[in-house]
């Protein structure tokens, strides 16, 4: 009696569970952090170590703000991940690739002090 009540309750779960639209075998994490960025996009950050709010894009872009929205001329970039196959990205704070920065050939913090503004 004790294998036909689990039985019963196994099959009741999956019957709840497909009733929500859930997968059990397909419940995935969400990314976090610089998993966020996907292949293929350059991508900075609000906060350190890839975390806060993302623009991600394929180089090149002129205008973040315009990309990406408002945030982007409000907040400082901490961090970035460059996740495209060309080789470094220039960083910029002016908009139209002015007032270069520096480049980013991976992932990882940044001084913090600018915002980036556009990116080749």
């Amino acid at each position: 009696m004790g294998k036909l009540r689990a039985a019963l309750a196994a099959a009741s779960l999956a019957t709840v569970l497909s009733a929500a639209g859930i997968s059990a075998a397909s419940a995935a994490p969400t990314a976090t952090g610089y998993d966020r960025c996907q292949e293929g996009k350059f991508c900075f950050f609000s906060d350190w170590n890839g975390q806060g709010k993302i623009c991600q894009a394929v180089p090149a872009v002129d205008d973040t703000v315009a990309e990406c929205g408002g945030w982007v001329g409000n907040k400082n970039a901490k961090s970035a991940f460059n996740r495209t196959s060309g080789g470094a990205v220039n960083i910029y704070a002016g908009t139209n690739f002015t007032q270069r920065k520096g480049s980013v050939s991976y992932r990882g913090n940044l001084q913090g002090s600018y915002k980036i503004r556009s990116f080749d």
